[in-house]
């Protein structure tokens, strides 16, 4: 089974230096190592964009989570405040 780029190269998203070594390997390797290149790419860039979406979300229920936290001690705080005023009159 032959290795493929994915593989050899640092999974981390796509940088110049990363495009320009895979490049190089392409002119070298010819053109069966594009095709190969095309589909590892593709791979990459799709699960690239998955982890990009999923952090998306996770940061999207942590400000939800944030909000309603913020909510339940501000409503608490507005009933003891005016529990605690009732009792003084």
């Amino acid at each position: 089974m032959t290795e493929t780029l994915t593989n050899r190269l640092d999974p981390h998203p796509p940088t110049f230096l990363w495009l320009k070594i895979c490049f190089v390997r392409v002119w070298v390797m010819g053109n069966d190592a594009l095709n190969t290149f095309y589909q590892d790419y593709s791979e990459l860039q799709a699960n690239y964009t998955a982890l990009l979406q999923e952090h998306e979300q996770n940061i999207r229920s942590l400000i939800y989570i944030t909000i309603a936290t913020a909510t339940i001690f501000i409503v608490a705080a507005a009933y003891m405040s005016i529990h605690a005023h009732k009792k003084l009159r």
